[in-house]
């Protein structure tokens, strides 16, 4: 299944656009996800730049309203990140029937080789956002769990940059993956093919991701009103603190992934363009490119977001086990 984002219009051609209810539901997702984003945002900002003042506000909201506002707000959130990623990749596969699959061809050395390095860097970035969540999350704890490590100081000054670091990586590693051809494969498929598989893979695996969490998370809330006890028992091993900072770093994750994938489908209305001729070809190519450009930033961002998610995850279990 490959995805299809739309292609550079042609000047003085004729499209036929396709609204439709997804991108209505688009649009409605997006309108109050972007004033919440950027609220959980200067939340975060304010912990940074006023600790104290962030704290004294914290300490005149009861405890049991924040948790039952993020019991609340993280599996409505994960949910609404499920059902449009999950209709981005139906509509996909919408407008790419009856195209021509491409031809599977044997990988170059340089593939491979990309292969072997993203094999050990996909789990260290994973277990390098984990670490970086919690240190955030709690410092003490992270403090114990390097200690009898070889080297804790210098693995307590990598661990702010190893995350963004491995990221870059990674995603350079994809990019080459699905959007590099070589030489020696014989490649047959419209433009812009390599990017819209590119999308699509990132955008499967941020449903992963969100239907992880969102499993979770509704477990949480289910325990919370089925089983108060053994949830109270559970929830008394993190400090309240410490549940703030996980739901602080939590929120805009989350958050900026919805309104990614909002932009994502109001930017790939299908359109089908009638030829006008070979004279537009260099301008709709120049629009082409910044159109996959812009594209790429949004998976950038969209890809980051869910590997923060992926950390965030695990530094909560981390706190739940130990």
């Amino acid at each position: 299944m490959s995805t299809h984002l739309p292609e550079a219009p042609i000047p003085g051609s004729k499209s036929k656009g396709t609204g439709g209810p997804t991108n209505w539901l688009a649009t409605l997702v997006l309108v109050p996800s972007v004033p919440m984003l950027l609220l959980s945002i200067a939340a975060l900002a304010m912990f940074y730049i006023a600790p104290v003042r962030f704290g004294s506000l914290l300490a005149k909201l009861p405890g049991e309203t924040f948790l039952r506002t993020a019991l609340v707000f993280a599996p409505a959130t994960l949910f609404a990140v499920v059902v449009l990623a999950f209709l981005y990749a139906i509509d996909s596969g919408k407008v790419e029937a009856g195209e021509k699959e491409r031809p599977v061809s044997a990988p170059s050395r340089g593939r491979l080789t990309a292969w072997v390095m993203l094999a050990p860097s996909a789990p260290a970035l994973f277990l390098s956002t984990a670490l970086w969540g919690l240190s955030f999350v709690s410092p003490t704890r992270l403090e114990r769990l390097i200690e009898p490590l070889p080297g804790t100081s210098y693995i307590r000054k990598l661990i702010p940059f190893m995350p963004p670091m491995l990221f870059l990586l990674v995603f350079l590693l994809l990019i080459y993956l699905f959007l590099v051809r070589s030489d020696d494969e014989a490649v047959v498929e419209k433009p812009g093919g390599g990017i819209n598989r590119f999308t699509n893979v990132m955008v499967f695996g941020t449903l992963i991701v969100a239907l992880t969490a969102l499993a979770f998370t509704a477990v949480a809330l289910g325990a919370y009103y089925f089983k108060p006890d053994t949830f109270a028992s559970i929830v008394a091993r993190i400090p309240f603190d410490e549940f703030v900072r996980s739901t602080m770093m939590f929120a805009p994750a989350v958050l900026f992934a919805l309104v990614v994938l909002a932009i994502l489908f109001l930017k790939k209305p299908a359109r089908v363009y009638e030829d006008q001729g070979e004279a537009n070809e260099a301008s709709a190519a120049g629009v082409q490119v910044r159109e996959q450009a812009a594209t790429l930033v949004l998976i950038a961002g969209l890809s980051f977001s869910a590997v923060a998610a992926i950390g965030i995850v695990g530094t909560i279990l981390y706190l739940l086990v130990r």
